[in-house]
């Protein structure tokens, strides 16, 4: 699923850091969806907003979310 080459067709930019990025990319193949772009952020201190720009500038039509795994 090549996600980057069609980043007009993603509506939903998920942002997250930490094993839920696996936990949602499964999810993502499981249910077959394209339009759905995950980016892991290795460390959220200090914030890597240089990251969320260029990724938000990739996939314009995207809501952009923050997901975490709660305790």
């Amino acid at each position: 699923m090549e996600i980057r080459n069609n980043p007009e067709e993603v509506k939903t930019l998920v942002f997250c850091s930490g094993q839920i990025y696996y936990e949602l990319l499964e999810e993502r193949e499981k249910r077959g969806r394209s339009d759905v772009a995950l980016v892991r952020l290795e460390q959220v201190a200090p914030f890597a907003f240089d990251r969320i720009a260029e990724n938000a500038k990739i996939y314009t039509n995207a809501e952009v979310i923050w997901a975490q795994q709660e305790p």
